[in-house]
């Protein structure tokens, strides 16, 4: 991106915590090697933190996402369109109701995290609740989506998550529910991990995925929903430890497979046969 020189001021973002080397910074130890910086013309990357000296306001260990939570519905939305590279979005406990559809577009390395109980509802029964698109890791945390119901129940043709064309999705401990038209519509994901994660009450599948190169489904629910499962996979598949209480069926790469074995966990590798029925 840049360089940085010595003596230059950059302002500190956040530290890497998946490496634990620890070393002095600030006046504190910090276990990592890597800090996010922004120069003053914008560029914002990754630096040996050990060369990060006489850091000022603010303790190095204390990352910029957690300073301030999202409480309101307006503050969400704003904050996702605004959100940089690296940016952890964390959402106080509560109920939103957005008035529009939560778009991810073209972020990178974007984590959404709820504190306590969030639900966030949209009321237009026709809108997703949330778009992904062109976009590079992106994670979701403790958050309950879902079409906003009327007093009466009715249809939504929206989807709870439509996406595409994004790298890497991570849903833990979120609760996709309806009564979305599907739960998750998405397509062209190289990896997809759900995990901890419930789906209920979609008037049609809970999970539509096509063209995703891996799958991870760990500790999942499937209740309620009126369609069943369809994955369209050319790589890797794993299932494990989740409860299929619905009755429609399960197909992954044009198999047919029963509640007790998608229980008992499926594993597959079909890279070969997806290239030779579909090409690169």
């Amino acid at each position: 991106l840049t360089e940085c020189k010595k003596g230059d001021v950059v302002t500190y973002k956040e530290y890497q915590t998946d490496v634990k080397t620890p070393f002095q910074i600030g006046g504190k130890t910090v276990n990592d090697v890597w800090g996010i910086v922004e120069t003053s013309l914008g560029y914002r990357g990754w630096i040996p933190a050990p060369y990060l000296k006489n850091v000022l306001n603010g303790l190095p260990d204390a990352p910029e996402a957690g300073k301030s939570k999202i409480t309101s519905a307006n503050d969400l939305l704003n904050a996702v369109q605004n959100a940089g590279s690296g940016d952890v979005i964390t959402i106080a406990s509560g109920s939103y109701t957005i008035s529009k559809t939560l778009t991810i577009e073209s972020k990178n390395n974007l984590t959404i995290v709820g504190e306590g109980e969030v639900n966030i509802y949209i009321k237009d029964e026709n809108a997703n609740v949330m778009e992904i698109s062109d976009c590079g890791n992106i994670v979701l945390k403790n958050l309950h989506l879902k079409h906003y119901n009327p007093p009466q129940e009715m249809m939504c043709t929206g989807n709870v998550i439509y996406g595409y064309e994004t790298g890497s999705l991570l849903l833990e401990n979120c609760v996709i529910d309806g009564s979305g038209y599907w739960g998750l519509w998405l397509s062209g994901f190289k990896n997809i991990t759900l995990k901890n994660t419930k789906f209920l009450n979609h008037v049609d599948s809970s999970i539509d995925l096509y063209n995703i190169k891996s799958l991870e489904i760990d500790g999942c629910e499937f209740r309620n929903n009126g369609g069943g499962i369809t994955v369209n996979s050319y790589d890797i598949i794993n299932i494990k430890n989740s409860k299929y209480f619905d009755k429609a069926e399960i197909k992954i790469n044009g198999g047919s497979y029963t509640k007790k074995e998608f229980e008992n966990g499926i594993k597959l590798d079909d890279g070969d046969g997806y290239e030779e029925e579909y090409g690169d």
